[in-house]
This record gives C-alpha cells, sequence and structure tokens, in this order.
C-alpha cells in the first residue's frame, strides 16, 4: 500500500475527493503492475493529477468507464455481432449506452482497417 498524501476536499467537494482516489489508486496500481516504489509511483500519480488541472482545470468533460484507446476481446464481440442497425440491442446486452456501442465500432473498425492495410512505408 502506497503512503498517501491526502489533499483537503473539504472545501472543494465531490471531484476533489474523486482525484484523491485517483491520486491513491494510481499509485498502487503503478507499485502493482510497474513495481515502482511507493513514493515514486505517488508522485507520478500527483504529476498526472496536475496535468489534467492544467489541461482540463474548469472545462466539463465525460470520462467514461472503459478505455477507448484500448480495443479489448468485449469491444470486438460487439464489433462482430454489429448488424448496422443494432446499436440498441447490443447496448441493453453489454450493460452500456448506445453512444459508447457507436464508439466502439468506430475504434474497432478503425483498428481493423489499419490491420488490413498494406503498408506502403516503413514507419519504424
Amino acid at each position: 500500500m502506497v503512503n498517501k498524501r491526502k489533499i483537503d476536499t473539504s472545501k472543494r467537494g465531490k471531484f476533489t475527493e474523486i482525484l484523491q482516489q485517483v491520486i491513491d489508486d494510481g499509485s498502487n496500481e503503478i507499485v502493482k503492475e510497474l513495481k515502482l516504489a511507493s513514493e515514486i509511483a505517488l508522485k507520478a500519480s500527483e504529476i498526472v493529477i496536475g496535468k489534467l488541472q492544467e489541461i482540463a482545470g474548469g472545462e466539463g468533460f465525460y470520462v467514461g468507464k472503459a478505455h477507448l484507446w484500448t480495443v479489448t476481446e468485449k469491444h470486438r464481440r460487439i464489433y462482430r455481432r454489429f448488424t448496422g442497425a443494432n446499436h440498441r440491442e447490443l447496448a441493453h446486452e453489454f450493460g452500456l449506452s448506445v453512444r459508447r456501442i457507436y464508439s466502439i465500432i468506430e475504434r474497432v473498425g478503425e483498428e481493423e482497417f489499419d490491420r488490413k492495410q498494406c503498408k506502403l512505408f516503413d514507419e519504424g
């Protein structure tokens, strides 16, 4: 368990509590996944939250529950079952919003397109 540096949430409300939870949980995940020292993991989490505040501070934005940049096997199953007109059915079946289904279909479709295209130029 990472040593926790507490931020004052008494005057800032729910969003500050969420940021504190991200710092704490993020630190723990960094220690677990990357095997870094807890102090380094805590500092890394604080840096990320600071950057989020710098970039998006004052903005209202939605943070989805799933990683849109990571295509999972669940996303691929949704994509394979997609017929072009069954967004609502898939949303209900997978417990997601219709908007999320649209995003998944688009993201997996882009990945499939990129995978099937031959590379004309070496990118590396």
